[in-house]
């Protein structure tokens, strides 16, 4: 996964060997403008990945519950076998 720091530094990169060229149509954004509007996608990213983070361990406790749940019910009905078994 790539990092902040590395986002920070592929943008800072572009907009400073980017030649934005003059044009009426075209709005340039300050610098200080630009780096700010970086830092604000760069820090929700970083927001994003932690809710990844959290979302991937939430899913691994479920699955691990699940296949508890499945153990449980591969026990029971092995003794349920077992029972079937001596019945016979």
């Amino acid at each position: 996964m790539i990092t902040s720091d590395e986002i920070s530094s592929i943008l800072s990169r572009t907009f400073n060997t980017f030649d934005l060229g003059i044009s009426e149509d075209l709005y340039v954004f300050k610098s200080d403008d630009f780096f700010a509007l970086c830092k604000e996608i760069i820090g929700k990213i970083s927001e994003l990945s932690r809710e990844d983070s959290q979302k991937d361990s939430d899913q691994e406790k479920r699955l691990d519950d699940f296949e508890q749940h499945i153990a449980n019910l591969q026990d029971r009905v092995w003794n349920l076998e077992k029972k079937v078994g001596r019945s016979r």
